[in-house]
């Protein structure tokens, strides 16, 4: 009977030359904000694991008309909270875009439309982790939308 010898290093130099696939999935969130200066709408993914590595982020806003300026304030933020609503996801959840220190850290936007990605590498631990968006408008007779995408890959 044959008998296998195996190196001390043979199993890292084998991860190591054949590394285990990396699978990753796309939850999307969208956004529907009314008229009104304060108006808002929020959005929240349903739990996702406790071990999560958030890999990119897209953002894009669209007019209703499309021929106006519309802007306002979104917040794309990550939390375990179960119960939610828009006020949790601005101030209490841990901001993952982060472009205004103010009281609330989000993103200010203004603009005809736009798309914007960022490329995160961003690892969280938690049971129960979600990610979530909110946007207020800021101006009086815009509708407008946003489109929330999150890359993860869980583990």
């Amino acid at each position: 009977m044959a008998r296998m010898v195996v190196a001390r290093n043979q199993q890292a130099e084998m991860e190591r030359l054949h590394p285990k696939p990396v699978y990753s999935r796309v939850i999307n969130l969208t956004l529907q904000i009314p008229a009104g200066m304060g108006e808002g709408d929020f959005a929240v993914s349903p739990p996702v694991g406790g071990r999560i590595w958030l890999l990119n982020v897209k953002l894009i806003t669209m007019s209703q008309t499309r021929a106006n300026v519309f802007g306002g304030f979104i917040y794309i933020s990550t939390g375990t909270d179960k119960k939610v609503d828009g006020s949790i996801i601005a101030v209490k959840w841990d901001p993952v875009i982060r472009n205004y220190g103010g009281p609330k850290p989000g993103l200010y936007y203004t603009g005809f439309g736009d798309s914007y990605s960022w490329d995160m590498m961003s690892f969280f631990e938690g049971a129960g982790r979600r990610f979530g968006a909110m946007a207020e408008n800021l101006f009086p007779d815009e509708t407008w939308r946003a489109w929330i995408s999150f890359e993860i890959s869980e583990g």
